[in-house]
């Protein structure tokens, strides 16, 4: 995880991710997350504001769909895919 000045031009600190919010600030668009960084230099102060940038994780050959295209019928989720004007049933595994 990478740090970023306000305006999000100046790499501050680089660290690492250990808690996110599960709530997104609407007025501001932003969500609280809570890392640890060496600080070595002393750039970053306690509470400050800063940008972030984050790689989770890359799917590598994933096809993306809507959480809300996905059934679930007991524990075997699945899509519906038109083929030839048919719908046909796939499983999926949601990752």
């Amino acid at each position: 995880m990478d740090a970023f000045d306000r305006g999000a031009q100046k790499k501050v600190a680089s660290g690492m991710l250990l808690t996110l919010d599960n709530q997104i600030d609407t007025t501001t668009g932003t969500v609280k997350a809570r890392a640890s960084f060496e600080n070595k230099d002393a750039a970053l102060f306690p509470n400050e504001f800063v940008n972030i940038r984050l790689l989770v994780n890359t799917l590598h050959d994933a096809t993306l769909i809507p959480s809300s295209a996905i059934q679930h019928n007991g524990q075997v989720a699945f899509v519906y895919v038109l083929l030839d004007n048919t719908a046909h049933m796939r499983s999926i595994k949601p990752v």
